[in-house]
């Protein structure tokens, strides 16, 4: 067993720095070997149907061994998906978050007096107006936020890297725009949200102030639609538009109706 963690851990060396913690214990741990498998295993494309046997009150491994693949995948894809995201085209006058201090401003467009500038405007004074470098475009995210409003003061250089950045080795800002779909979890919804506020990821040598995982991914949930014919997808911070989860699968999402979980495949 112990040649196969060795191996393992050179095959996904991301997941084997990491370790986890939860709101019990003092200090993080490593992350389990057989949790290792089970990415592995994941990550393998067969079109075998694969079935893991858990004993009870597994609940927790379960949800950990998701939120792990999904996080190693997102590592995977992401310079795919931020140059994906750099061909975005933000709306003059919409608002827009920079990322990380998720300050809100008005986008203002291309600056024809500086090639490689965009113009971002203060919501409390609309007539006031900076620059800011279109190289760092992965720092815009559309927001239906208000706050905190950004000021012509406000600073947004030198600003500490994002919990997240610092775990993957990614450079997201914060920016949750970039997520796409990767797991499906059937769960109830009150024991994986309890899951995703006692836990966190920290690195082997663990930095302070790390958020839980609630504050750190994207989840959502499927509900009841409406009479409207409204989406049955809902995500968990529904004031940011883009990113996912969204109308397809929720990144890391939940199953339930009434008292019963339901399959939805």
């Amino acid at each position: 067993m112990e040649e196969v963690t060795k191996q393992l851990s050179k095959r996904f060396p991301l997941l084997a720095r990491l370790q986890v913690q939860d709101s019990e214990t003092l200090y993080p741990i490593r992350i389990p070997s057989y949790l290792l498998i089970l990415h592995s295993v994941m990550r393998s494309v067969s079109n075998t149907p694969l079935c893991f046997v858990f004993p009870r009150h597994s609940d927790q491994a379960v949800r950990l061994a998701t939120v792990l693949h999904g996080m190693a995948q997102f590592a995977q894809s992401f310079p795919k998906l931020a140059t994906e995201y750099a061909q975005t085209e933000f709306k003059k006058d919409e608002k827009i978050r920079i990322n990380p201090s998720h300050h809100v401003f008005k986008f203002g467009g291309l600056s024809d007096e500086s090639p490689g500038k965009i113009w971002i405007h203060s919501l409390s004074l609309p007539a006031g107006r900076m620059h800011f470098p279109v190289a760092e475009i992965l720092r815009l995210e559309r927001t239906d936020r208000t706050l905190p409003k950004g000021r012509l003061t406000t600073k947004l250089r030198n600003l500490p890297p994002d919990p997240l950045d610092l775990l993957l080795d990614t450079k997201t800002y914060g920016n949750k725009g970039l997520f796409r779909n990767e797991v499906v979890l059937l769960d109830t919804v009150e024991g994986f949200s309890e899951f995703t506020r006692g836990i966190k990821v920290q690195t082997v040598d663990a930095m302070p102030g790390m958020p839980s995982l609630n504050a750190l991914l994207p989840f959502g949930e499927i509900i009841q639609p409406g009479n409207s014919g409204s989406s049955r997808f809902k995500k968990w911070d529904d004031l940011n538009p883009v990113g996912e989860p969204c109308a397809r699968y929720p990144f890391m999402s939940l199953f339930e109706e009434g008292n019963r979980v339901t399959r939805p495949w």
